[in-house]
């Protein structure tokens, strides 16, 4: 979630990337979503299990287990702490799917797949925090699936303006990288032309 990764990257004393990327683009397309009734599903890493560790990847408990070596507490806050609420600005209304991952991708653990393909679609548009772990790694699984995939620049983010962009780069071969305004601009243009 948003809230618990600024947490935990303000604890390790790194500058998580700000405003213009991340939670005003991803807030942004989730009311295009509502507005249209698109279908867009919504990924979460929530509801992680009763002990930390116990449901998530190796690489999520090791940065715990290194919060605890050199800052005596954890990275990763524990399961039920407010930090894992959704973010009022993407919070779901009624009815909206909200998929638990437990995995840096969506579609290793969320049963994402499943659920696209009963709903015939074809593309899937990406949006996370961690532009070079969630969000890279839930495309490269979108386009091994044969999802045609498109990464919104504005609504991710990650350490450092230069890791973004690198990913960001690195992201073309699998699909379109495109702001936040120009995929609501063919939304708009496609539900005009119906």
């Amino acid at each position: 979630s948003p809230k618990s990764s600024d947490r935990a990257f303000r604890k390790v004393s790194l500058s998580l990337l700000r405003a213009p990327l991340g939670l005003p683009g991803i807030a942004a397309l989730a009311g295009l979503n509502r507005l249209w009734k698109l279908g867009l599903s919504r990924a979460e890493l929530m509801e992680l299990g009763a002990e930390l560790g116990s449901d998530v990847p190796f690489w999520m408990s090791s940065q715990d287990d290194v919060g605890l070596a050199t800052l005596g507490s954890r990275i990763i806050p524990p399961v039920g702490d407010v930090s894992w609420e959704i973010d009022e600005a993407l919070r779901p209304g009624p009815g909206e799917p909200v998929l638990n991952k437990r995995s840096a991708g969506t579609f290793a653990t969320a049963n994402l797949e499943q659920r696209l393909r009963d709903r015939s679609v074809e593309s899937v548009v990406v949006t996370d925090v961690a532009t070079d772990v969630c969000v890279s790694t839930t495309a490269r699984e979108a386009a091994d699936r044969n999802f045609k995939v498109v990464v919104v620049s504005d609504a991710c983010t990650t350490f450092s303006e230069q890791l973004h962009h690198a990913n960001l780069e690195t992201l073309h071969v699998f699909g379109w990288v495109r702001t936040a305004n120009e995929v609501i601009e063919v939304a708009l243009r496609a539900v005009r032309a119906v």
